[in-house]
């Protein structure tokens, strides 16, 4: 019996030493927080839905910025990332080493260059909806816009973004 409990009381002692000296090691992260904030470079104004990917070794992780310029990408695994900033009417900007530990945040401030849009041609938009009950089989509509209908829909290349696009454009 006393054999028993002294078994039991090391195997107790020993797990308790085993947990006290391996919790440290495994308290430590592996994820971090990459955020920021984005400004025009020339008015330093916030650019909002500027799409960020950071893209790493393994892994690729997305964000957009929010109306004020800012974004936050949370749980991201550590190490290294080639970040990229795309939005249009703007230049694309890549930050190729970026570096995110463990338990921390990176905080990126980035300044991106206007590029204005020049539509040349035409844009042809085509869209494709299945028939309802009452209109079986497929309907397609084409809509043809010139230089001149496009500046007119866009007055200028601050408000060209793709949502504006999807927004005032049928289809």
């Amino acid at each position: 019996m006393q054999s028993n409990l002294r078994v039991l009381l090391l195997f107790f002692f020993v797990f308790i030493s085993i947990a006290i000296t391996v919790s440290p090691v495994m308290a430590i992260g592996t994820t971090g927080v990459l955020s920021g904030r984005i400004v025009d470079k020339e008015t330093g104004k916030s650019v909002e839905s500027v799409f960020i990917t950071a893209r790493g070794i393994s892994k690729t992780y997305t964000a957009t910025s929010d109306p004020d310029g800012y974004f936050s990408i949370v749980g991201i695994l550590a190490g290294m990332y080639a970040v990229t900033f795309e939005r249009v009417g703007y230049e694309p900007s890549t930050l190729p080493h970026v570096l995110l530990a463990p338990d921390s945040t990176t905080n990126l401030q980035v300044a991106l260059s206007s590029r204005p849009l020049k539509p040349e041609g035409v844009i042809k938009v085509t869209a494709e909806r299945m028939g309802t009950v009452l209109t079986p089989g497929r309907t397609v509509t084409d809509y043809s816009y010139s230089n001149e209908e496009i500046k007119a829909i866009f007055p200028g290349p601050e408000n060209l973004h793709l949502r504006t696009l999807y927004e005032k454009l049928p289809g």
